[in-house]
């Protein structure tokens, strides 16, 4: 996919920028990789691409492949390695679900850690364009929603549940003949529902089970009921 030069990047909170306005947040609050850096022997860091409050996301180059990648880590200061249900992204294939194509585990300084290789998107997020352009006509409006409801259909038959929908973690790639695919993405939060949340002082969300976005959160969740089917249909709408 071709990186173009108005490729979006990230604010503090995930929302996505243009590659002109980034200067001041070129470099990211608890990262974990430089520009420029080849990481595990094979992806050479460009930039980071987006940034949320547990995790940043960097654009590079997979020179084995030769083709772009996005790689999703935990900040700083958060578990290094993924929990064991993140393995069940690489099963989910969707065209509205961003691809996980690999874990892989990276030896630093700060002792190892694991992060994500994906697809890259380039595009921007639907909460972006809702609050530049406003709302879509209804049939497009209706499209994007059927594509939302299939990609997190696809996961919830992988036994994948997503945990933190919202429009930040919607992208709207451009079609060839013009028009815009929904493609969820960021399962950093996902959990399959098996798992209960464990009794624990931490404040890991991958341990204490209780972690999302309070606006999209379902009530049940706000009682300590785990993650289900059910909740990530209430973050839908």
């Amino acid at each position: 996919m071709p990186e173009s030069d108005d490729t979006e990047q990230p604010t503090a909170t995930g929302e996505l920028l243009p590659a002109t306005q980034t200067a001041a947040i070129s470099a990211p609050t608890g990262g974990r990789f430089q520009a420029g850096e080849l990481v595990a022997g094979r992806f050479r860091i460009k930039r980071t691409i987006a940034e949320g409050g547990m995790g940043v996301v960097y654009l590079a180059v997979d020179e084995k492949l030769k083709q772009l990648r996005a790689l999703k880590v935990a900040k700083l200061g958060f578990a290094g390695q993924l929990p064991p249900e993140a393995r069940s992204a690489l099963a989910v294939t969707h065209p509205n679900v961003c691809r996980v194509f690999e874990i892989h585990t990276a030896d630093t300084p700060d002792g190892p850690f694991d992060f994500l290789s994906m697809e890259f998107i380039d595009g921007g997020t639907l909460s972006r364009r809702l609050r530049e352009k406003g709302a879509f006509p209804e049939p497009e409006a209706r499209r994007l929603a059927e594509q939302i409801c299939a990609g997190l259909a696809a996961s919830h038959a992988r036994n994948l549940l997503h945990r933190d929908l919202k429009s930040n973690n919607v992208l709207l790639a451009g079609e060839p003949g013009g028009g815009l695919r929904a493609v969820v993405t960021d399962f950093g939060l996902a959990q399959q529902p098996a798992l209960p949340p464990i009794p624990s002082e931490s404040s890991d969300p991958y341990v204490t089970g209780v972690a999302g976005t309070p606006e999209y959160l379902a009530p049940e969740r706000w009682q300590g009921k785990p993650a289900s089917v059910a909740s990530d249909i209430y973050a839908l709408g």
